[in-house]
């Protein structure tokens, strides 16, 4: 396809300059407000800490989802449901990025996993965790990183690129699936580095910024995504790192006779 800075505007620049203008008009209401929103030493630990974020962030984005979730408890909504919803929300996504409309595909992206975010504390709050809850969510994980990352093979088909999404793919897959197995083994398993919350985070945000600079720079660099591509990159080495790392590990331990 031919390309076209004035389509790049409107698909991808337009879009997030509106988004953007929102999130920034709402996080300096945050910034006034932000004291009677800290959250408890609790509530952080329950957002995990492999997130790249600093604190004021992570604060910001739990009180902008705050009456989303307090509407889902409000009027009954499953977690499991909205689990459901985020596969969904991910199909989307996957079906922007094989389309080129990244910035679409970036928001829409966070959106899925903001659902993620949504069902465990929704959960927690209504006293319904389950294990299979626990289980229903983990698996679906899975499909949704699954339509994402095949939405972006699809867009780079016949080239090299293609490859380097599958080996990101690949690795985000297989770092799940170790963690899984080594928790089967009753093994304390390294968490190393690039867990679903970054890979969504990194790839998201790429995404995202990524058409601004193609639209800036094409005259010199061209019309490729290369912020999108380093990402693709990063994924791919930190994440089949890590489960070689584990491999090894589990390995040393477990290296006997059954």
């Amino acid at each position: 396809m031919e390309y076209s800075v004035s389509r790049e505007l409107w698909i991808n620049v337009l879009p997030l300059a509106l988004i953007n203008g929102f999130f920034i008009v709402a996080c300096c209401i945050f910034a006034i407000v932000r004291k009677n929103q800290k959250l408890t030493e609790a509530e952080i630990k329950k957002l995990g800490d492999s997130m790249p974020l600093p604190l004021f962030l992570r604060e910001y984005w739990t009180w902008v989802i705050g009456p989303f979730e307090r509407f889902f408890i409000k009027y009954g909504i499953k977690p499991n449901s909205i689990t459901a919803a985020s596969v969904f929300i991910a199909m989307i996504s996957g079906y922007c990025y094989y389309r080129g409309w990244w910035a679409w595909a970036g928001w829409i992206c966070i959106a899925g996993a903001t659902c993620d975010m949504f069902d465990g504390r929704i959960a927690r709050k209504t006293h319904t965790e389950t294990q299979s809850g626990a289980f229903f969510d983990s698996t679906l994980d899975r499909f949704s990183e699954a339509f994402t990352f095949m939405g972006i093979m699809g867009y780079y088909q016949g080239t090299w690129i293609f490859w380097i999404a599958f080996l990101a793919f690949t690795g985000s897959m297989m770092i799940s699936y170790t963690r899984a197995r080594a928790e089967g083994l009753k093994m304390d398993i390294w968490k190393g580095f690039m867990q679903r919350p970054e890979r969504i985070f990194f790839l998201s945000v790429a995404t995202i910024f990524s058409p601004i600079i193609v639209v800036i720079y094409h005259k010199w660099w061209g019309n490729e995504q290369y912020l999108l591509i380093a990402i693709l990159i990063l994924i791919a080495v930190t994440t089949n790192y890590v489960v070689l790392k584990r491999i090894k590990l589990i390995l040393d331990k477990y290296n006997k006779p059954l």
